[in-house]
């Protein structure tokens, strides 16, 4: 099981399982999660293996209702008396969509679910999947990789699924869990100290060893900060960067409140800022000092909140941003980070407010000359007047999508594999991702010479992946399926019976050296004044190996390359004798030279690709 994932567990009566149970499982308090928040939180931490299985044993026999998600879903049907199988075309990653069946309709878990045409867009991660579930269980949705892509047993309140709920992907994964909490008879009694509790403790295991700056101005939002970190750790500083202007003093006091109210000092770091200094200026200069004055073990935490983003998001927007600046504020950098980040204003002063927090406003927030001022005060609260719903929180939604999609594209192009007269790329970019199917073909079409992708190729593409057949698809260039990938192929670099010149041949480049000290099966010595000559697979054709006469297809076959592959394959003929199968076999004559000759050897190298997997 390659894959990391969770499996949440709750009792009826509200209460989780005691980590003192179990050595190293800590979970977190299902009461802590509220209705709106159900999508940005966990129900538990990630748990190991062995844990996981402990979790279930002790619970099957209490009548807990379990969700079994992705990897706990595997672990659940593994320990119920079902199993899970490996291997090639079993994974998915990304969008994908899971259909309902007659037996899902009733169910509680999927209610409000599946209301347009009986799918649901779904985010997949996972590289093995349930092949069988005990008697006691019903299939209620499948995908296209995952025949038991929702799974339960009503009765027991036992369910397992194979995507991830809990992700923002999954367009209506806060309704299922919702839905789970319910039929669990949990309530929502979230409160923002938990989520700032959980958010720091995350913070905590990302950094480590390290100790912490704390931001403090003297505002509501930095002063909330400071006092939810030191329920947590004294191993924190407080630090306030004095920016010289009409208010500083004031906000100075009011930082200085906050740390004796905590029992700590603060220190003061002084700027050479002019007074009346812009905004962005005093930003610029707060960062600069606050990240020169870190130490090696240290990382530094703002109160840059929810409301922060969303107007940054705007003031970006209005600037003429490009699709970078939709991403507005970074929750963390390798430096410092932000953890109140999905937390609202209103909720920070209503935390200061409950727990006597001392803060001071910034008089110059009341001035709407100031765009960001204008923003807060007048615009956003004018949004939300003319349409429901917190635009706060749509703004977050978009941020993190684009944020989201932005690192997704990018660590998703390193799957494209391209070399001289070949592309491969994943069949589920294509197959399962209707939104991104067009563009990353069109990022192949680059790759081949197309000026763009017309929905006529997607078709094309989708016909291959469908009826897993060969066709002709631009210019010289062949597409077929391959495994889990779609390959792209030149023809006139790679269906060429007779070829001399060794230097490119497909994804396989050759070069030749005077000499070698150790031979590899990427290197073959070759007699002087032989004709070489470099062929593409023949019918019937044979090599002469350890003194018998194998098949080329065999050979291929044991070492598990593609039949499509196989016909692109180089072989080198040297006096029309089959010497050398690149990087796979060598003759009986080709081991007997390399013996006599470390000179005049031919050298293969090829590009990364999904044959070597």
């Amino acid at each position: 099981m390659d894959v990391i994932s969770r499996i949440y567990v709750v009792k009826y009566d509200c209460k989780i399982l005691h980590k003192d149970l179990y050595e190293n499982c800590v979970v977190t308090n299902v009461n802590d999660i509220s209705n709106n928040d159900v999508n940005n939180h966990s129900l538990s931490n990630d748990v190991n293996n062995d844990v996981s299985k402990n979790i279930l044993t002790v619970t099957i026999f209490k009548n807990v209702p379990i969700l079994g998600i992705c990897y706990g879903q595997q672990i659940m049907m593994q320990m119920l008396g079902g199993s899970v199988i490996s291997g090639s075309g079993t994974s998915e990653f990304g969008k994908s969509f899971v259909k309902l069946n007659n037996k899902g309709k009733n169910i509680k878990l999927l209610e409000g679910l599946f209301l347009k045409g009986g799918k649901e867009e779904v985010w997949m991660s996972h590289g093995d999947h349930v092949a069988t579930i005990p008697r006691n269980f019903e299939v209620y949705g499948v995908s296209q990789n995952a025949p038991f892509a929702i799974i339960g047993n009503e009765k027991k309140h036992f369910y397992g699924v194979q995507f991830h709920p809990e992700v923002i992907h999954t367009l209506n994964g806060k309704v299922l869990i919702k839905n789970f909490l319910e039929l669990s008879n949990l309530s929502f009694n979230w409160s923002m100290q938990s989520y700032l509790q959980q958010s720091v403790e995350e913070i905590k295991i990302k950094v480590g060893n390290k100790k912490v700056i704390c931001a403090l101005s003297g505002g509501v939002d930095s002063s909330v900060l400071a006092h939810i970190l030191c329920k947590i750790s004294k191993n924190i500083r407080l630090v306030f960067v004095q920016h010289n202007q009409v208010h500083s003093k004031d906000l100075e006091v009011s930082a200085k409140k906050v740390a004796k109210s905590l029992n700590l000092d603060l220190e003061v770091i002084q700027t050479s800022l002019k007074p009346n200094s812009s905004e962005t200026e005093m930003r610029e200069e707060r960062y600069k000092h606050l990240l020169s004055n870190l130490k090696k073990d240290e990382v530094l935490l703002t109160g840059h909140n929810l409301s922060d983003k969303a107007e940054t998001l705007l003031i970006n927007l209005f600037r003429g941003t490009r699709l970078e600046g939709l991403k507005s504020i970074n929750s963390e950098n390798s430096l410092s980070s932000k953890p109140m980040i999905n937390i609202s204003k209103k909720e920070i002063y209503e935390y200061a407010n409950k727990n006597d927090i001392p803060y001071s406003e910034d008089p110059t927030n009341k001035d709407n000359n100031i765009v960001r001022n204008w923003i807060r005060n007048f615009l956003i609260p004018e949004i939300n007047n003319k349409f429901p719903g917190s635009f706060e929180s749509k703004a977050n939604q978009l941020s993190n999508e684009v944020a989201f999609r932005s690192n997704y594209d990018n660590d998703n192009l390193k799957y494209i594999k391209k070399s001289e007269g070949y592309v491969e790329i994943p069949a589920l970019f294509i197959d399962n991702m209707s939104s991104e199917k067009q563009y990353y073909l069109n990022r192949v079409g680059k790759y081949i010479g197309m000026n763009s992708i017309e929905k006529k190729d997607i078709e094309k593409v989708e016909k291959v992946i469908d009826e897993n057949i060969k066709i002709d698809f631009f210019k010289d260039w062949i597409c077929f399926k391959s495994g889990g990938s779609v390959l792209f192929i030149d023809k006139n670099k790679w269906i060429i019976n007779d070829k001399s010149n060794f230097e490119n041949y497909g994804f396989f480049n050759f070069k030749t050296i005077s000499s070698i000290d150790i031979f590899n099966k990427w290197s073959v010595s070759i007699p002087e004044g032989s004709n070489v000559t470099i062929k593409t697979l023949q019918d019937g054709e044979k090599i002469i190996s350890g003194n018998n006469s194998l098949k080329v297809t065999e050979i291929f076959r044991n070492y598990g390359v593609n039949s499509e592959l196989r016909n692109f394959w180089p072989l080198i003929y040297v006096n029309d004798t089959l010497y050398w199968i690149v990087g796979l076999r060598k003759s009986d004559e080709a081991i007997k030279n390399e013996k006599k000759y470390k000179s005049n050897i031919l050298v293969a190298s090829v590009e990364k690709s999904s044959f070597e997997d």
